[in-house]
């Protein structure tokens, strides 16, 4: 045995289950010495105890990574929505404006107006445009007003959207209050970090009425989530 091997061995044997968990979750991914060691010196009990933190952190790691890639997409879809949002809520907007200063500035007639006469049906048409746009050609062709499916899409995903990632960061924090150390991993943690940036100026946007009120999860919610993120009762498999 080589002289750090023969060291984290010694060291191991004196550690408390939590303190390997600690050291576990500090490892890198290619360090199967010091796997190996944490695994040393403990009785039938500890070795049970730690079997059951290590398939915790395992079902943890597993279901954020699932998770925080559909929320990755998810979040993506949402900001693609909030565009057309905005590109919608811009048209009828500049519609209604430019019909104002129309019917505000009326053309000349008589000779020599034919000039203004055709620029104010050209900006007519532009405005009949801008609206057809805002109003999803509703009307025309039978399809539904753009506008209030682009606002029910948001006020659905964003909450959605909002309650996983606070289901996550709950579970996350038991899950560290009871083994001792952050068990998500830093690459997970900037994903769910990213995600919740990106969601935050969504439920605000400019003609959205009223804002979108986000809420905490309910304990039900958070409850079924924690379930999908910890073992089955009896389960001491582990990957580590």
């Amino acid at each position: 045995m080589r002289g750090r091997e023969r060291r984290l061995h010694t060291v191991a044997t004196r550690l408390t289950v939590r303190q390997r968990v600690v050291a576990l979750l500090a490892a890198g991914p290619g360090d199967a010495v010091l796997r190996d060691s944490l695994w040393r010196g403990l009785t039938p009990g500890e070795r049970a105890a730690f079997r059951r933190d290590c398939a915790r952190l395992d079902h943890l790691d597993a279901t954020a990574h699932l998770c925080l890639a559909w929320a990755a997409g998810q979040v993506g879809a949402l900001e693609a929505v909030a565009g057309w949002f905005a590109t919608v809520r811009l048209g009828a907007v500049l519609a209604e404006s430019l019909e104002d200063a129309l019917d505000c500035g009326e053309p000349r007639r008589g000779p020599g107006a034919g000039g203004d006469g055709d620029l104010n049906k050209a900006a007519r048409r532009v405005a009949r445009r801008l609206r057809g746009l805002a109003a999803g050609a509703s009307g025309a062709g039978g399809r539904e007003p753009l506008r209030p499916i682009l606002d029910a899409r948001l006020r659905a995903g964003v909450p959605e959207l909002h309650h996983l990632l606070r289901a996550l960061e709950i579970e996350v924090a038991a899950c560290a209050a009871a083994l001792g150390a952050d068990p998500l991993d830093p690459a997970l943690q900037t994903i769910a970090d990213r995600c919740r940036a990106r969601l935050r100026p969504l439920p605000d946007l400019p003609g959205l009425d009223p804002p979108i009120a986000l809420t905490e999860p309910s304990d039900d919610d958070v409850a079924a989530f924690a379930a999908r993120c910890r073992p089955e009762e009896g389960s001491d498999d582990a990957a580590w």
